[in-house]
């Protein structure tokens, strides 16, 4: 099972005397939990009242005696941001983990990376739910729309495609664009597909096992009701463009919002792996699941590059999630922008990068950004370990996805070869971004990692960050004299096998300690001096600079001195003092 992740979504829960809650969802597939404002978890009793949660002497997440709306935080002893244990987490992880058995393999299935690929949408509604929140027209725009300022499926994957792919999606039970949305009705009324309550939902599923059951159920009685209508549309080649035997993408959309409290009713991509279900003979597999609230374009792109055969790049542990490998800069950890340049190579079949060109000789080289690829739109260079290499690319901050980047420059990303499926079991990570102040242990500032214009030292084994490992050792890479351009990113790269200079210097400018002081060499003014903690706080500065620089005030420990020139460049040093 994939999903896209989910923060603070609204929800509104109605209590059994009728008054009504306006509570959060967040989670991912794997595990999601309802809590308040201010993040305190929040269950439902038996009694179908909400209280806050609290943990038993098991360490597992029980109702506390204190109820949700009557209740001052302050003057209990209850936590926020209460979750299950790591042990709990995995074991969902395991089990909604997508499966393909006929294949022989515990894999999912994908679809063609280059081709049009026609995308199957089955609306479902409920015996006493029947009436959708929007029009037909909203989800057509969402999913086809080529003009929409908000993007469409359609849209994002012909831009970062480069035109290589066109999705066109089809939905069914037929309606009428501007008319009110309508669904294949199922035999149940929708608290059939929530979890069980004593009191407010007696019919509910008491199982995992009860909720596969029903949850499948509900996607084949779907599909049986469509069939003919969609084998009178389609021929079994435009269904299967790939002819691997399977349906290539279909999206079922669920009327109602999500519930943070069902595993069932909450978006996710899963395989039909109990039923034997075929349109047109080609074998429905894989699908995505989606409340209503949580059909964003986002997420129909995030789960459509898993249907490409794309994995997820964040961490699925709780334990691992505040170290955070990619962050908003790729589509499949937190990002609504273009995946990177290296995923757009491994996962999408080798056809919308065809290759990333290697760096092997020491020069000036220069990128166009990502969005205006593929051509002359990244590099890769090996570092000091045969299983782990870097890759650049220029992200420039336009457009209508990547304006949502933090910021342009260069990225430089490191790739492990031993690591598959992406970034779900890390660390180590298949991908990770170097930003300012991270390191194996320190998340550092993933929001600054693209590198701007810098006359000196960018990124070497003695800056900070340095260019490490997955194990942390050095990595080799040199890339100095930066230099971005509207739609132009210059560097040198300096290719070495005996290592890298032992201080950060240029023939005009040099940095180095003694004892506790610091003394800089430039034939530039020098604007200022910075020096922070490992955490980025500031603990001292210089505007008017008198050297040498005693540093006798600062405890033992490393320390990041940033030095800012006349000319607005800017040249950073770890040293450590003793």
């Amino acid at each position: 099972m994939y999903a896209a992740p989910f923060s603070f979504l609204e929800t509104t829960v109605t209590q059994p005397d009728g008054s009504q809650l306006t509570l959060y969802a967040s989670g991912d597939e794997f595990y999601h939990w309802v809590h308040d404002k201010d993040g305190y978890t929040v269950l439902q009793g038996e009694d179908g009242y909400c209280y806050y949660a609290e943990k038993n002497d098991m360490g597992e997440l029980v109702p506390s005696p204190f109820l949700v709306g009557k209740t001052s935080i302050a003057d209990t002893k209850l936590k926020p941001w209460l979750k299950i244990s790591k042990e709990k987490y995995d074991v969902r992880r395991e089990r909604l983990q997508p499966l393909s058995r006929t294949r022989g393999m515990f894999q999912p299935q994908y679809a063609s990376h280059k081709k049009p690929l026609n995308n199957i949408v089955i609306f479902i509604s409920f015996q006493d739910a029947t009436t959708f929140s929007k029009k037909r027209s909203v989800y057509d725009s969402r999913f086809n729309s080529t003009t929409s300022s908000t993007g469409s499926l359609k849209d994002y994957y012909l831009e970062v495609s480069y035109d290589n792919l066109t999705i066109q999606s089809h939905f069914f039970p037929h309606a009428d664009l501007e008319a009110n949305n309508v669904g294949y009705v199922d035999f149940h009324n929708r608290g059939f597909y929530r979890a069980y309550n004593a009191t407010t939902n007696p019919d509910g599923y008491k199982t995992s096992e009860e909720s596969t059951m029903r949850e499948h159920n509900l996607v084949q009685n779907a599909v049986d009701a469509m069939r003919s209508i969609i084998e009178q549309e389609f021929t079994p080649d435009e269904i299967d463009n790939d002819n691997d035997g399977y349906v290539d993408n279909i999206c079922f959309v669920v009327q109602g919002n999500s519930d943070g409290w069902s595993d069932l009713l909450w978006a996710h991509r899963w395989s039909l792996y109990t039923k034997e279900c075929y349109i047109h003979g080609k074998r429905v597999m894989d699908y995505v699941f989606q409340p209503e609230n949580q059909v964003t374009v986002n997420t129909l792109c995030h789960e459509m590059f898993h249907a490409l055969g794309a994995p997820d790049l964040y961490h699925y542990s709780e334990e691992s999630k505040t170290l955070d490998p990619v962050g908003a800069w790729d589509l499949m950890n937190s990002g609504w922008c273009h995946m990177g340049a290296y995923m757009k190579w491994m996962y999408a079949g080798k056809s919308w990068i065809t290759e990333i060109p290697e760096i092997t000789t020491t020069g000036r080289y220069s990128l166009v950004p990502l969005s205006q690829g593929p051509d002359n739109s990244c590099y890769k260079i090996n570092s000091s370990n045969a299983n782990e290499y870097y890759v650049l690319e220029y992200r420039k901050k336009e457009g209508k996805y990547e304006k949502n980047i933090p910021r342009s420059g260069l990225l430089i990303y490191r790739i492990n070869t031993t690591v598959s499926n992406g970034n779900r079991n890390g660390p180590p990570d298949e991908v990770y971004i170097y930003r300012p102040y991270g390191s194996l242990v320190e998340n550092g500032f993933l929001d600054e990692a693209a590198y701007q214009t810098n006359a000196g030292a960018v990124m070497t084994d003695k800056t900070y960050p340095k260019p490490f490992l997955s194990d942390d050792s050095d990595g080799g890479l040199r890339i100095t004299n930066l230099v971005v351009e509207n739609d132009k990113l210059s560097f040198d790269i300096n290719i070495t096998t005996t290592g890298v200079e032992s201080e950060q210097e240029t023939s005009s400018f040099k940095i180095y300690l003694e004892s506790k002081t610091l003394i800089i060499h430039s034939n530039e003014l020098i604007k200022d001096i910075v020096v922070t903690d490992l955490s980025g706080k500031g603990v001292m500065k210089w505007d008017n600079v008198t050297q040498p620089i005693s540093l006798q005030q600062l405890s033992s420990g490393v320390y990041i001195v940033s030095v800012t020139l006349a000319n607005d460049t800017t040249y950073q040093q770890k040293i450590i003092l003793k």
